[in-house]
C-alpha cells in the first residue's frame, strides 16, 4: 500500500491538514500582545479566562489555527506567562497553536506544555543563524514545522533572488538536523509599495517571483 503524507498540525483534539482545500490555512492574529491592544491588557491584567474566550472567538470565526504571543514591555515573565497559557488554550479550545516569540527558550517550554503538534513562528538565518540553531532541534524530535522567514546573515530578503537563495539556506541547513520540506512555511516577506522609496517600487513583483520560485524549488 502506498501512503501519503499529509502535513498536519494538531491539538489535544483535533488534526489541521497545513494545506487547506480550498486554501488559505487561517492563523488567528488576535491572540498577540504585539498586534492587539486587547490581547496586551488581558496579560497585563492576567486576565486568563478573557484570553481563552479571545482565543475561542477566533476558532468560531474561522480559524484554523491560533498565534499565541504574549510579550510585553511592561512585565519579565513571558516564560511562566506563556507556559500557562498555552496549557490552558490546549484544554480549552480545539484549534492548534502557533507559539510566537523573540526567544527560543520560550517557544521551547511552550511545546513541552502542548498535547500536540503546534507551529513555531518563526526561524530566520538573521546574523549567525543561532535562532534557528536552537529550534530545528526540537523541531526535528517532534516534526514540528515553522514559520520560515526569508531573514539570512545580511538581513531581510528584498529581490525573488535573495528571498529564494535564503530558502535554500534555510533548507540545506535543516537537513543537517534532518528536517523535512513540509515542515517549512515560507514567507518570503512583503513591503510598503507606498513608500516612494525606489528599491521598493517592484517589491510587490519581487515577493510574488519569490513565493513562484519557492513553490517550485523547495520540495
Amino acid at each position: 500500500m502506498n501512503l501519503k503524507h499529509v502535513p498536519r498540525v494538531s491539538s489535544a483534539l483535533k488534526a489541521v491538514d497545513l494545506v487547506q482545500i480550498p486554501p488559505p490555512l487561517i492563523i488567528g492574529e488576535r491572540l498577540n500582545t504585539q498586534g492587539s491592544k486587547k490581547a496586551k491588557r488581558l496579560v497585563l491584567s492576567d486576565d486568563f479566562d478573557g484570553l481563552i474566550d479571545l482565543g475561542r472567538e477566533q476558532v468560531n470565526d474561522g480559524a484554523h489555527c491560533i498565534d499565541v504571543c504574549v510579550a510585553t514591555t511592561e512585565r519579565s515573565d513571558e516564560l511562566e506567562f506563556m507556559k500557562k497559557l498555552v496549557k490552558r488554550l490546549s484544554l480549552e479550545i480545539d484549534a492548534p497553536l502557533v507559539i510566537d516569540s523573540t526567544d527560543p527558550k520560550v517557544i521551547t517550554e511552550a511545546i513541552y506544555q502542548i498535547p500536540g503538534r503546534p507551529v513555531i513562528n518563526s526561524i530566520n538565518l538573521e546574523g549567525d543563524g543561532s535562532r534557528f540553531r536552537s529550534l530545528a532541534p526540537i523541531m526535528a524530535k517532534f516534526g514540528i514545522p515553522s514559520i520560515s522567514m526569508c531573514i539570512g546573515p545580511n538581513g531581510m530578503a528584498k529581490t525573488s533572488d535573495d528571498k529564494i537563495n535564503v530558502a535554500r539556506l534555510l533548507f540545506e541547513t535543516g537537513k543537517k538536523y534532518g528536517l523535512k520540506p513540509w515542515q517549512y512555511i515560507f514567507d518570503v516577506l512583503t513591503f510598503t509599495l507606498a513608500t516612494g522609496e525606489q528599491e521598493y517600487a517592484n517589491s510587490a513583483i519581487e515577493t510574488l517571483k519569490g513565493i513562484s520560485l519557492v513553490k517550485k524549488e523547495i520540495e
